[in-house]
């Protein structure tokens, strides 16, 4: 059967060591170095220009079965990647793709291309902490890092076949929600507009704050900080297309920075370096590309 791995991102030659070769499939594998090592493919149609609008695990339902003994690796533990992981591993033992796994296939990929429909304009902060969705706690399941990469796939497979999530994350996803709401109400978590309320911007890691941004602006830039070297993570989404130039701000970033990249609605600086741009830099830039 096959092998699943989480790639580290970061420069190194002995950092992958065992994972990359000829007997290695990437799936959203959006490091160009990395990719290049992965003998047999990289499902990645969203990043690597194929077809900007189908997700991985979409792919995963008509990809070529790698043989047995592949290995399967990602650098982003997330749903999407880890779902095609799980596609794949069905499909090889004689899954069969009923309409269930079909939809759940689906709500994934729509979910992960941010297809959420037309944004509703500005509205207030819920008063309320919402319901997480179920994409929003099993992307907390995929982020585990406490969790090794196979128990991953297993919770990934088994919610796709039943739709039953691992007990207490839901729990988990809405408390550090609210924690978070309340934080924002409190001022200790700024999130803030800009450019005539098209661009909010926000500070932190919760996987819900791009979706709370979305209450004040259809553009939002994330900014965290990674550590005492002066790097910073950024993640630039756009509720969909349509608010953003996204090619021509990734070729400007691009030119500060290789590998900056991802899909029609959310890009991100480079995975496992980080970005030495400014947040002011970063949102001048975006400011630059509003349509």
């Amino acid at each position: 059967m096959y092998r699943f791995a989480l790639l580290d991102p970061r420069p190194g030659e002995n950092r992958n060591q065992g994972l990359l070769g000829l007997k290695t499939l990437g799936i959203e594998v959006t490091v160009p170095w990395l990719a290049r090592h992965c003998g047999l493919g990289n499902i990645d149609p969203q990043h690597t220009g194929q077809n900007i609008d189908l997700a991985a695990i979409e792919a995963a339902l008509e990809f070529p079965l790698p043989p047995d003994g592949t290995i399967l690796v990602t650098i982003r533990p997330d749903c999407d990647a880890f779902g095609a992981m799980a596609v794949l591993k069905m499909r090889a033992t004689g899954t069969k793709m009923k309409n269930g796994i079909l939809s759940r296939v689906t709500y994934v990929a729509k979910r992960d291309r941010f297809e959420v429909g037309q944004w509703p304009g500005p509205r207030s902060l819920p008063e309320n902490n919402p319901e997480p969705s179920p994409f929003t706690v099993m992307s907390a399941v995929c982020n585990n890092n406490h969790l090794s990469v196979d128990q991953r796939v297993i919770h990934m497979q088994a919610w796709l076949e039943t739709a039953e999530e691992p007990p207490d994350y839901r729990d988990k996803v809405y408390w550090a929600s609210y924690i978070m709401l309340r934080d924002i109400r409190d001022g200790k978590l700024p999130l803030r507009t800009m450019a005539n309320g098209k661009i909010a911007t926000a500070i932190g890691d919760n996987p819900g704050l791009v979706s709370l941004a979305y209450y004040l602006a259809p553009v939002v830039v994330v900014h965290y900080p990674i550590g005492p070297n002066g790097k910073s993570k950024f993640s630039i989404c756009q509720y969909h297309k349509g608010f953003i130039s996204m090619d021509t701000l990734v070729m400007q970033l691009q030119a500060h920075e290789p590998d900056w990249g991802g899909s029609s609605t959310r890009i991100g600086s480079p995975q496992g370096i980080g970005s030495s741009l400014s947040p002011d830099a970063v949102v001048e830039m975006v400011k630059r590309h509003l349509i």
